[in-house]
C-alpha cells in the first residue's frame, strides 16, 4: 500500500491504497512515458491524479472532443489555367475537345447524369462546357439542375450546338422558366480561339458580350477581344 503523488500537479492521494485501488476506485491513472504529458523520465510511467488524468486525455489523439472541420480552402490555380467540366454524349467530340483544351484540366462526363454525379463529389470548376442536345438529360436540363443546386456554377456555363437555332429556343425556354441569366452559346464547329475566349469569359462571370461567341439570328458573331 502507498500514497501516490501526481507527477504533474504534485497532489497526493487522500489515503493509502493498493495501486489497483487507486486506478479502479479513485480515478487515478498512469501516464504513458511516450505520451503527450511530457513525463518521459520514467520507463514505468508516472501517477496522475483524476483532474490531470482528464486534462491529459484531451491531448491524446482519438480522445479529444470532435471539432468542426476547417472550411475548405479555394483551389489555387495559375493565371490562365482553368478546370473545366466537359459534358457531351459523343465520345469522339469529348476526345477532340480535350485535346483542343490540353492546357486546362478537363474532367469528362458522357451526359447530364454523370455530370451531376461528378458535381456531387466535387463542384470546384471554373466553367462547364456542355452540349445542348443529349439523350436522357439535355444540356438545358442539366443547367436547370445546376441552377438550383450550384447557382454560382450555373453562371459559368458554355453551351455548344451544331443546330444553334433549335438550341437557342430550348435554352430560352428553360431560362425563362428559371428566371436565370442567358448562358453563352457557341455554334459547332468553333475555333479554338473562340472556345478559349468563351470559357475565360464564363469563368470570369462575364455576360456574353466580350470574348465570346453568341448566336444571333442563327449566325455566330465573333468578338475578337476579351476584356477580362
Amino acid at each position: 500500500m502507498k500514497s501516490c503523488r501526481c507527477a504533474q500537479c504534485n497532489v497526493s492521494s487522500a489515503r493509502y491504497a493498493w495501486g489497483f485501488a487507486l486506478l479502479a476506485r479513485d480515478g487515478w491513472d498512469v501516464s504513458d512515458p511516450s505520451g503527450p504529458s511530457g513525463l518521459t523520465g520514467s520507463l514505468e510511467g508516472a501517477w496522475l491524479c483524476p483532474a490531470c488524468t482528464r486534462r491529459n486525455s484531451l491531448l491524446i489523439p482519438g480522445l479529444a472532443k470532435a471539432s468542426a472541420p476547417p472550411p475548405p480552402r479555394p483551389r489555387t490555380r495559375a493565371r490562365g489555367f482553368l478546370r473545366i467540366l466537359l459534358v457531351d454524349d459523343e465520345d469522339m467530340l469529348r476526345r477532340c475537345t480535350t485535346r483542343i483544351l490540353s492546357d486546362f484540366e478537363i474532367i469528362n462526363a458522357n451526359g447530364g447524369a454523370q455530370a451531376l454525379s461528378i458535381l456531387a463529389q466535387d463542384s470546384d470548376f471554373d466553367a462547364v462546357l456542355s452540349d445542348v442536345m443529349m439523350p436522357h438529360m439535355s444540356g438545358p436540363e442539366l443547367f436547370a439542375r445546376c441552377y438550383r443546386a450550384y447557382p454560382r456554377l450555373a453562371e459559368r456555363f458554355v453551351f455548344t450546338s451544331g443546330n444553334p437555332e433549335n438550341a437557342r429556343a430550348e435554352l430560352s425556354r428553360v431560362i425563362e422558366e428559371l428566371g436565370a441569366p442567358q448562358p453563352i452559346l457557341l455554334a459547332k464547329p468553333c475555333s479554338r480561339e473562340g472556345l478559349l475566349l468563351a470559357l475565360f469569359a464564363a469563368a470570369a462571370h462575364a455576360e456574353p458580350l466580350s470574348g465570346t461567341f453568341s448566336v444571333v439570328e442563327g449566325a455566330p458573331v465573333e468578338v475578337i477581344k476579351y476584356r477580362g
